[in-house]
Formats: structure tokens, sequence, C-alpha cells
């Protein structure tokens, strides 16, 4: 199993190579200064936070002592990240911008999202080995449509987007076919053929794909560009907090359907309850018993999705800016007048956007 993680190694170092190599350096016309002591705030909350929601339920309940004591632990350095960042001259996370509602409602959707998103990544594979029988390197390849259609969706939604210049109705209309695809993946049962379960996981990405990096892009156009650096890393931390949080509820879910189905069945199992070597050899009661498990975590994810839904119902849709111009020695008024942001493509009354002037 080592493996799963060694193969990603040369791939990173590849990544790696190409932003050392090849990436533009991006120079900030002002300098700032990290906030160390916040940034230690910040992983010294979610470390303890992550490890609690993470921890093994029946080792550990949720209202035992370690479970508590972590929680505890993570809602005061975290209380003290956000006094920090409030009296900070340079805050690694400003909390002004939660004023800005675009900010705020679509961190909030992107935290559901993440958690439906995460869940589906690492329990349909569960389904796929141990209820319709494909073997480990099956379900890795049964996961590329779901991939794929995140990829068409996000390409083409993108292009759209870029030529009508609204991102709401793609945002509302994936959510809502994302929504459709999980709850036929609530329908999975143990007879659900490979075939089945590929069609659902492809619906599933093309709602994935218009949906999420829509998020990024309303929130970057939202903020003032001096905060886009944090505004946009903030969406990413709100997405994978959600999907940590997702991800271990859904666990804990499964985990307490498998501890009652095996228990009744655990003749089936062999003489300690263990999982077949193979799913081949996986008996029709194992099975039963992961689809009936399995199936509130599906429960769970459309919950997930739908609220991640509604959020976005409440999410201003601002005009999509077309350009910025902050660098020094460049900028003008254009569109000023017209209570646009200086430095912003406006329109000149013909449906094209022109471009301000450059100062040379």
């Amino acid at each position: 199993w080592r493996w799963v993680f060694y193969v990603n190694l040369p791939f990173g170092a590849l990544a790696l190579w190409f932003v050392a190599q090849r990436m533009p350096p991006l120079i900030p016309p002002t300098k700032g200064r990290l906030d160390a002591p916040g940034a230690l705030l910040l992983m010294g909350g979610l470390v303890p936070l992550i490890l609690a929601l993470q921890l093994d339920k029946q080792a550990h309940p949720w209202t035992s002592p370690t479970t508590v004591g972590l929680f505890a632990g993570a809602a005061i350095l975290l209380a003290l990240f956000a006094a920090r960042a409030v009296h900070s001259a340079h805050p690694l996370l400003d909390l002004g911008l939660f004023r800005n509602r675009v900010f705020s409602v679509a961190n909030a959707a992107l935290f559901f999202y993440g958690g439906a998103f995460i869940g589906l990544i690492v329990f349909l594979p569960l389904f796929l080995v141990n209820v319709v029988g494909v073997s480990a390197t099956g379900a890795g390849a049964a996961m590329i449509p779901l991939s794929m259609g995140v990829v068409t969706g996000s390409t083409v939604s993108g292009q759209l987007v870029a030529r009508w210049g609204r991102y709401k109705p793609f945002m509302v209309g994936g959510g809502a076919l994302l929504a459709v695809g999980v709850y036929l993946l609530t329908t999975m049962d143990a007879a659900t053929s490979a075939g089945r379960a590929t069609l659902y996981m492809v619906v599933c990405g093309l709602g994935i794909g218009p949906a999420m990096p829509l998020y990024t892009l309303a929130i970057q156009n939202a903020v003032d560009v001096r905060k886009l650096g944090q505004a946009t890393s903030a969406s990413q931390f709100f997405r994978q907090i959600g999907g940590t949080a997702g991800a271990a509820a859904m666990g804990a879910v499964l985990a307490l359907g498998l501890a009652g189905t095996l228990g009744s069945a655990a003749g089936s199992f062999g003489a300690e309850g263990a999982l077949p070597v193979s799913p081949e050899v996986a008996s029709p009661a194992l099975r039963a018993a992961f689809a009936g498990a399995l199936h509130p975590v599906f429960v769970m994810a459309l919950a997930l999705v739908v609220t991640g839904w509604a959020v976005t119902l409440l999410l201003p849709e601002l005009p999509l800016k077309r350009h910025f111009d902050h660098y020094p020695g460049r900028g003008s008024t254009v569109g000023a007048e017209q209570g646009q942001p200086e430095g912003v493509e406006v329109d000149d009354g013909t449906g094209r956007f022109v471009p301000p002037p450059v100062a040379h």
C-alpha cells in the first residue's frame, strides 16, 4: 500500500521542477510580512481539529476525554488566531473579508460541497470493491469517468462564462446536476453493476465541474485585488476543511453501519469477521452489508450537496471584471465616472469592453 504514496513522488518532483524553472516570478508592488505567530496559531488549531475528526470513534467516541480535549484545544487556538488576525498589521487572513457577502456565501457553499466531493472520492471506491466486486485497480480506473466529467464540465462552463460574463446560473445548474447524480448514488444496492455506477459517477462529475471552480472565480471577482491572494487561499482552505469534516463524519456513519450489520452476520466472513483477501471471494452477505452501510453515507453526501446548492442561491452575482490594472506606473480613471473600479475595462456602449489606457 505504500506505493500508493510513492508513485506520486516522481510526479511531484516534475511539478516542482516546472514551478522552479518555468513559472515567471510574481513580484508584488509592495512588500508585506508573514504573520508567523498567526500561522503557528492556525496550524496549532487545525492539527487537533483534524485529529479529533479523524480518530477512530469506536476507540475514541465523540464524548471521550481525548476527542473533547482535542476539540477544546482547537477552539482555543483558533480563537487566539482570530484575535491575532484582528490586531495584526499583516494578518494571515483579513477577517474583514467576511463582510463581503460573496466571499462569505461562496466559502460556506464550498465547505459543504467539499465535504460531499471528498466523500465521493473516498467511499465510491469502497462501494466498487466491496459491493460490485471489482479489483482495487479496477476501482481506480472506474474513477476516471468521474474525473473526466469534472474536467469536461469545468472546461465547458468556463468557456460559457467567459463568453456570457455570468457565472451564477452555471453554479446553480451544476449544483442541481450534482444533486441528481448523488441522488442516483443513493439508489445503488448490492445488485448494482459497474456500468450503472460509472454512469452515475459521470453525472456527478459533470455537476462538480461547473459548480466548484466558479466559486473561486466569484470570490476573486468580488474582492479588492490587493486581497486576492488571501481570498483565493481562503476558498481552498474552507473546501479542504469541509472535505476533512465530511469524510470524518461519513466514515463514522459507515463504521456504525458496518458494526451493526457485520455483528449479526459475522459467520459469513470467517472466524474473526475479517474481510476477504480479494473481492472475488466476498460473500453475498458481505456485499449486502457494505451496500447497506454505504447507503446512509451517500444520503449524507446528498444532504451536503443540497445544503451547498441552497446556500448558492443566496450568492449575489456581480458583473464579471475583465481587467485589473494596479501596477505602478499603470492605471487610469476609465470607468470612475460610471462607478467602476479604476483600471477595469468598461463597456463603451456598443457591447464591447474597452481596456483602460496605459500610462508610459
